[in-house]
């Protein structure tokens, strides 16, 4: 049994090629150190006296600065490359942070949260184009699902370790974060220079399909239809980010060290399963797959009214993480597939937008439900758009078969 689990693992990461794995290594160096995101709603409500709505107003910003920044560094990918927005993005984002930590003021703050977003985040398409550069068609879902992997081993390590600062002083989570920011681009440069780009094959009647659409995403309706639906999916998937600190700290008491294990829970699960999950969808229908998942991530957060102690807890964060990593693998994939090579960082950004004015919507949205009509309605409402979300990703399918 354990010799057939362990083949299953080697072969879920056996073709990847170097530089995928440094890009990822990259990555893992750089969540690692992910903790103010995580902290901040309570970073602001603790610390500085702000209520949940307020708090939820300044992760819109962080959110907006993030979806400007996503648009400019697909623009940015297909004119200079990805391998300069990387590295802009990851030195500009560590400076942002340790101004972020020693800024006073509602004014300041919001204003560099929102450069912050922006620098950050202008890092998802150049990244995205990269893991498709240096991969095979057949096997970027792979590509893209170790990229995932690195991202959340660092997310397991992160809010644990941050939850362990914050219970000392908050300022550290803004040194650390800012820290792994600057770090992280050191190897992106020195094992990266030089590094030949390896443009992937398209299969032909794709490559056809293609020529029929305009350059632009924006264009591409069945794309244009895709992003609204995952739009939906993320307002519900980003309350982790927001409300769902608040309402486990406000109604079921919990420490921070206590949020940082269950926010770990995810980032656990998707580090022991997602590469062999992926493997296992990888021949089915990626908006299948994404229709699945919608349906997961509404049961998890659905659940979370009817939880109290930690294990349960953790429990429905399980079930809304199978949904997280049938839906991010698959997404990205299929938007690369319909994207050209020379549009493709177009492509990568307007996903990455998609996913920006969710976290620009989820926290206001989100915070504003929580404080006005309980949370009871609030993950009653994430649980109902699941399900909606589902049925429209599933007909999508059904129409683009």
């Amino acid at each position: 049994m354990l010799r057939a689990i362990l083949s299953q693992y080697r072969a879920a990461f056996r073709g990847l090629s170097r530089e995928v794995w440094i890009l990822s290594a990259v990555l893992l160096i750089n969540r690692t150190g992910t903790m103010v995101v995580p902290f901040l709603t309570l970073y602001l409500t603790k610390r500085h006296g702000y209520g949940i709505a307020e708090a939820g107003g300044f992760l819109a910003l962080h959110g907006l600065g993030g979806f400007a920044g996503i648009f400019l560094g697909g623009k940015l990918t297909d004119r200079i490359g990805f391998m300069p927005v990387m590295q802009a993005s990851l030195v500009a984002s560590g400076l942002a942070l340790f101004a972020l930590g020693a800024v006073e003021g509602a004014w300041p703050f919001g204003a560099m949260l929102l450069l912050f977003g922006f620098f950050a985040e202008s890092f998802r398409p150049a990244s995205g184009a990269a893991i498709a550069a240096y991969s095979t068609e057949e096997g970027r879902p792979r590509a893209y699902g170790l990229q995932r992997l690195a991202v959340n081993l660092g997310w397991t390590a992160g809010p644990v370790i941050g939850g362990l600062l914050a219970s000392v002083d908050y300022s550290w989570l803004f040194l650390v974060d800012g820290g792994t920011c600057l770090l992280s681009a050191l190897p992106l440069t020195l094992a990266l220079r030089g590094a030949p780009v390896r443009v992937p094959s398209v299969d032909p009647e794709r490559r056809a399909e293609a020529d029929g659409r305009a350059a632009s995403p924006w264009a591409d309706r069945p794309f244009v239809l895709f992003l609204g639906l995952l739009f939906f999916q993320g307002i519900v998937f980003f309350q982790f980010q927001s409300t769902l600190p608040v309402f486990l700290a406000q109604e079921r008491a919990f420490s921070e060290k206590m949020i940082g294990i269950v926010v770990a829970s995810n980032t656990i699960v998707i580090v022991l399963f997602e590469m062999i999950l992926i493997r296992a969808v990888d021949r089915i229908s990626p908006l299948r797959v994404v229709a699945v998942s919608s349906l997961f991530i509404g049961v998890g957060y659905g659940m979370t009214s009817f939880v109290h102690s930690l294990p349960f807890i953790i429990l429905s964060v399980v079930v809304w993480t199978v949904g997280e990593m049938l839906t991010a693998p698959m997404t990205i994939t299929w938007t690369s597939r319909r994207a050209e090579d020379g549009n493709r960082g177009r492509y990568m950004g307007a996903y990455g937008m998609c996913y920006s004015a969710c976290a620009v919507v989820a926290p206001l949205a989100g915070t504003w439900v929580y404080q006005r009509a309980g949370s009871t309605t609030l993950w009653t409402a994430c649980f109902v758009v699941g399900v909606l979300d589902a049925a429209g990703l599933w007909w999508m399918a059904r129409r683009l078969r």
